[in-house]
Formats: C-alpha cells, sequence, structure tokens
C-alpha cells in the first residue's frame, strides 16, 4: 500500500457516500469541515517537505475523532486519513490500531466497503507478522470482500460493479500470493524436524493459494493486477504443488495471450520444463524447437540467449560435443555481462578438450583470458593454461631426456648395464606417465556467477 495520505490521491470518500445508501451526513458535520480544511490544503500544494503538514493533520484528525463526534461516513473517512499519515509518518503500530478502529466502526455502521479498505490496510501493514497471524487476517479480508461481492445495492450500477469486482480481484491475488509464497518456501525448506508433516502443510498452503488465484484470474479484466500476472501465479503455485499438467496448460494459456510483461520464450522454457525432465532427450529437442521458431522471428532476447547456453550445457551433460558446440557458439559475444560470454566460451573449452582437440581448447582459453581477464572464467582459464604449459615444458624435458639415455645406449658399447639400464628406463617411462597426467580438466555446468 502507498502510505501517502489518501487525499493527496483522491478516491475513497467518493465511494463511501454514493454506492452506500444511507450515508450521507448532514452538511454541519464538523468532521466534514475538517476534511474540506484539509483537501483544500493539499490542493494548494504542501511543498517537498511533506512531513510537518503531515504531522500537523495527523493531530488534527487525531483530536477530532472524539466519540460520538460527526457522522459515521465522514468517521471512516477521516479514520482513513488518520491511518495513512500515521503510515507515512512511519507510526506503524499507531496506523494499525486506526484501521482496527475504523473496521469497528465500519462494521457498527454497516459499510461494507470502509470494512474492506480498514482490512486492507491491516493486511498490508502486516508483513512482520508471523503467518499464522497474517493468515487469519488474510481470511478476514478476503471475507470482507465476498461480503461486497454479495451485496445486490452495490452491483445495481456499473461504477459499483467495477468498483466491486476490481478489489474482489486485487483481493484474491494479494492473499493468494502470500499464501503461494509461504507454501513455496515451505516446500524448499531443508530442514524439517518432519519432513512429512511439512510437506503436507505447504500442500495445503498452495492447494488455498491455487483456489484464490484461479478465482482473481475468473473474474477478468476488472482492477488493477494485470490477467497475465494473475495467471502467471497460478501456474507457478501449480508447478509448485507437482501439478505439472495443469501447470503446462496454464504456461500454454499465457503464451496465447497478447500480453509483453513476459517473455514468450522463457513461458515456453517453463512450459517445456513440466512436460519433460529437465536434461532429458525430449526435453532438449522441445527446447530447440523453441528456440529455432524463436529465431525465425528476428528477435533478439537475452532470456533465448541464456536458453541457447543451457541447452548446450544439456548436450555436453548428454556427452553430445559436436551438438553442444553448435547451440554454445551461436551465443558467444552476444550477452551484455562478460560473465555469460565468458562461461560459453568456458564450455566450449571443455568439450573440445573432451574431443581431444587441445590446441583448440588451449586457443579459446588464450582468447577468454584476453577478453574477459576480470570474470573468475578468466582466472580459472589461466591457472588451467599455465598448468597445461608447464606439464607441456616437462614433458619435452623428459622426451629430451630419454633422447639422451637412448643416444647414451648406443654409445655404451658391449658395456653391460644389465637390470639396472632396464630400471632406469622404466622409471623414467613411469615419470613421463605421471607427468602426462597433469592435463587435469575441470568439468561439469558453469553457472554464470
Amino acid at each position: 500500500m502507498n502510505p501517502t495520505p489518501r487525499f493527496l490521491a483522491v478516491g475513497s470518500f467518493l465511494l463511501f457516500c454514493t454506492l452506500v445508501p444511507g450515508s450521507e451526513p448532514p452538511a454541519s458535520d464538523p468532521i466534514e469541515q475538517l476534511l474540506k480544511h484539509y483537501a483544500s490544503e493539499v490542493a494548494q500544494g504542501v511543498g517537498k517537505d511533506r512531513t510537518p503538514h503531515f504531522v500537523f493533520w495527523e493531530q488534527q484528525f487525531r483530536i477530532a475523532l472524539e466519540p460520538g463526534v460527526g457522522g459515521p461516513a465522514y468517521r471512516l473517512r477521516a479514520l482513513d486519513e488518520l491511518g495513512a499519515l500515521q503510515a507515512a509518518l512511519d507510526m506503524r503500530e499507531a496506523a494499525r490500531k486506526t484501521y482496527r478502529r475504523m473496521e469497528t466502526e465500519a462494521e457498527k455502521a454497516g459499510n461494507l466497503f470502509a470494512i474492506h479498505t480498514a482490512l486492507e490496510n491491516q493486511f498490508a501493514r502486516s508483513q512482520h507478522d508471523d503467518f499464522e497471524a497474517r493468515s487469519k487476517l488474510a481470511e478476514r479480508y478476503v471475507g470482507a470482500v465476498e461480503r461486497l461481492l454479495m451485496d445486490g445495492v452495490l452491483l445495481t450500477n456499473e461504477a459499483g460493479r467495477n468498483a466491486v469486482l476490481g478489489r474482489y480481484a486485487e483481493t484474491l491475488y494479494i492473499t493468494g500470493r502470500m499464501y503461494q509464497e509461504e507454501g513455496l518456501a515451505r516446500k524448499a525448506a531443508k530442514k524439517a524436524d518432519d519432513r512429512a508433516t511439512a510437506d503436507a502443510t505447504a500442500d495445503t498452503l498452495l492447494a488455498r493459494a491455487e483456489n484464490l488465484l484461479q478465482l482473481a484470474f475468473d473474474v477478468g479484466e476488472f482492477g488493477t493486477i494485470a490477467s497475465e500476472s494473475r495467471l502467471f501465479h497460478l501456474a507457478k503455485t501449480q508447478s509448485g504443488s507437482g501439478k505439472r499438467d495443469k501447470a503446462a496448460e496454464s504456461y500454454g494459456k499465457l503464451l496465447a495471450m497478447d500480453q509483453t510483461r513476459f517473455s514468450t520464450v522463457w513461458l515456453g522454457e517453463l512450459r517445456i520444463d513440466e512436460l519433460f525432465p529437465k536434461d532429458s532427450p525430449e526435453h532438449r529437442a522441445a527446447l530447440a524447437r523453441l528456440l529455432e521458431d524463436f529465431d525465425r522471428g528476428g528477435t533478439v532476447d537475452e532470456v533465448a540467449l541464456q536458453l541457447k547456453l543451457q541447452l548446450g550445457e544439456s548436450y555436453r551433460k548428454a556427452k553430445e560435443y559436436e551438438a553442444s558446440n553448435g547451440w554454445v557458439n551461436k551465443v558467444v559475444g552476444c550477452f551484455t555481462q562478460p560473465a555469460y560470454n565468458a562461461a560459453a566460451l568456458s564450455v566450449l573449452i571443455h568439450n573440445y578438450e573432451d574431443l581431444n582437440q587441445q590446441d583448440l581448447a588451449r586457443e579459446l582459453q588464450r582468447e577468454l583470458i584476453g577478453r574477459y581477464p576480470d570474470t573468475g572464467y578468466a582466472q580459472r582459464a589461466k591457472r588451467q593454461l599455465d598448468q597445461a604449459e608447464k606439464a607441456e615444458k616437462m614433458l619435452r624435458e623428459q622426451r629430451s631426456y630419454l633422447e639422451s639415455l637412448k643416444k647414451h645406449a648406443a654409445t655404451a658399447g658391449t658395456r653391460a648395464t644389465g637390470g639396472y639400464g632396464f630400471l632406469i628406463l622404466a622409471v623414467n617411462l613411469t615419470v613421463f606417465m605421471v607427468l602426462g597426467g597433469l592435463y587435469v580438466r575441470r568439468r561439469g555446468r558453469h553457472p554464470p556467477p
């Protein structure tokens, strides 16, 4: 919620007075006069430093709101404004108390919009509460908007209907996200005294999230939260619950929507992740088709570049080095971040090493060091290159030494060296083999740091 006092973005008072029959207080209402004065001052501008203005009006509203003073609708409007002022002044607990008071008075007045507004603000300021307390508040928040939805009077005109449905969609989305985040966090927790119980609790939370997000999406284009955002988080929740078929279906619906909020190639990958096991031949084939179709559109997308690198790494894991090189070569030098370009070169280096094309591998290591010297990949490549060059130097020296031994043996005539000469040769050959093993190569996936 925006902590800026509400008259700085005039709004909810009109709903209270135009949509709730019988809510109009008499013109001589003292709190009405205070609200008019406040609105007039805000309209004239409060300057860059709003704090003195907020402090003054927080005191004025707090003093004016004595029990029994003013009509219900204006009291509710003033309480809403007082809570917003307190929030703007970082008086968090005072703001929460004000909105609880607003909820109580709204219940007495039967003002459903004010009840929902009070709970909306209480929920927005409950982020630091423990989850059990917050979930109870969330259910009251949802209950309030459901009461709004069932009020036939509020739905008799278009403005009222749009306002109610907008609040309904937003409330379900906001609370659904809360359950989603908690459920996914509990699923991901590495430690739990009782893993089975923890998983069951997480599944219950995700089921509640799925229900709320599904309803929020089904409402349609009402409220300020885009339909694609509702559908995306529904799919994410279904995935977290292990409902892969449903998640794939939801991602498919997202792909069919005319939207620009989410990368289509990323959504395509998420759908593929639900349909096939990661790094399986089917997953690689589906991802390759997705990227080939995307490339035909001629669009440059950082996500597509990352997916090509990911696909190249997957082919490398499968020891399909040529296929891996084909995808990785498409992205070398194309990323805006040096670390990703260095990661791509690193994959190529390891592929060429496994293809026993050491000269190409060493050449790419030098290229990596020269082009992306500040990356961790370059530092690793430099160490490996230094080790390889030292090993090659030692091998050359060993070969030279063996050659000298051979020449010595040839010129030694008939002098019997016996088993001792054979032992020298065997020892040197053993050293030769050990030094050859110094070509130690680090392998595996190299995600950008």
